[in-house]
């Protein structure tokens, strides 16, 4: 929530600064008294005269960090000209008639020493020192809106990346059950122990996909062991019709992906490629890096030769994990989908390297 008050420091802080500045100018003029030849300067009466005006002016600061409640950024030439320019003006009267009363009760400026050569001399000072304090202010405050809007501009693409990010992962998740049990269904009365074996892998699917459901990126080691329970769902709905290769090439075994990233690829390879193939096919699955990106290839050689590959477009898998990429990495993710020479597919996902903070994941490769 914007907030519609400035902060206003604790007066206390205002009043030791003001004192400090007392200090410092009483410094000055006693200073000045001595290395110009002229009459000693009652230093003790100086300090009290300058602290006394310090007080003052940390009143007077304290009072001004109150317009930005009633005159809020961006100002108007009329809020300036109207309402500033004559509260500087009567600051600036207010300090001088205080210079003037100080100087003759406390009795610390030479005998003469009216208040028409106090106002000649201090006026246009105080002015000065008036417009600094509100352009402190207005700077502070400026400074302030700056931070919550950056602040505030970061928690929404964050909390509108987390909606996002749940929202797909509970599209893909029915889109994949429901693949999954229209092939249980098939075996069911045909093949009821594979039938049987299919429900116990669906099962650990489930259980693995809930754990995950509130993550964006998991272990590269879970995501294989999802991916693997569902290859092995896959291979026995077309039994020796299916053969799977792994090549896992990771000089660090603690890499993070996004859950659900390796079995959209795969399920593309089966239904673009080998459910089409009276003899089925392979699929390699590829997973290496570099310094600073990971390199996802999923390929089949199911189909027949063709002379001029065309690209397929996107399923619902893919598609989905194409905006999941965009919402976690933006431009420095990419999908690619080619056909190769045997009219098989190429999935190739490539993306930024993360590896977990803390601690190991321990890496299973067959």
């Amino acid at each position: 929530m914007l907030s519609q008050e400035f902060k206003a420091p604790p007066f206390l802080q205002l009043v030791i600064a003001f004192l400090l500045i007392a200090v410092y100018f009483t410094a000055q003029e006693c200073a000045a008294h001595l290395f110009l030849g002229m009459a000693a300067a009652n230093c003790v009466r100086v300090l009290v005269h300058q602290s006394l005006k310090g007080l003052l002016w940390a009143v007077i600061t304290q009072c001004i960090f109150q317009f930005p409640r009633f005159f809020p950024i961006p100002l108007s030439p009329r809020t300036v000209i109207g309402v500033f320019a004559p509260t500087a003006i009567v600051v600036a009267c207010l300090s001088t008639g205080a210079d003037y009363a100080l100087s003759v009760l406390l009795r610390d400026q030479p005998d003469g020493l009216g208040l028409d050569h106090i106002a000649y001399t201090r006026f246009h000072r105080a002015l000065l020192d008036a417009v600094i304090v509100f352009g402190v202010v207005y700077a502070l405050r400026a400074h302030e809106l700056a931070t919550w809007r950056a602040t505030r501009t970061a928690t929404l693409e964050s909390q509108l990346a987390q909606a996002q990010m749940r929202m797909l992962q509970s599209q893909l998740q029915p889109h994949f059950l429901f693949n999954t049990l229209h092939s249980i269904t098939t075996l069911l009365h045909r093949a009821p122990d594979r039938a049987d074996r299919m429900i116990t892998l669906l099962s650990d699917l489930l259980r693995m996909s809930f754990a995950s459901a509130e993550r964006h990126e998991v272990p590269i080691s879970e995501e294989l062991e999802f991916a693997r329970r569902y290859v092995e769902i896959q291979e026995i709905r077309f039994s020796d019709r299916l053969s799977v290769e792994w090549i896992v090439q990771l000089q660090h075994q603690d890499v993070l992906v996004p859950p659900f990233l390796l079995q959209p690829l795969i399920e593309n390879s089966v239904k673009h490629g080998i459910s089409h193939s009276d003899d089925g096919g392979a699929i390699r699955v590829e997973i290496s890096e570099d310094h600073a990106s990971v390199l996802i290839r999923v390929s089949d050689t199911a189909g027949q030769p063709v002379s001029h590959p065309e690209v397929p477009s996107d399923g619902v898998g893919i598609s989905n994990m194409r905006a999941r990429m965009s919402t976690l990495y933006g431009p420095e993710a990419s999908i690619q989908l080619e056909k190769n020479s045997l009219g098989g597919m190429i999935v190739t996902v490539v993306i930024p390297l993360v590896r977990v903070p803390t601690r190991k994941s321990a890496l299973r490769v067959r």
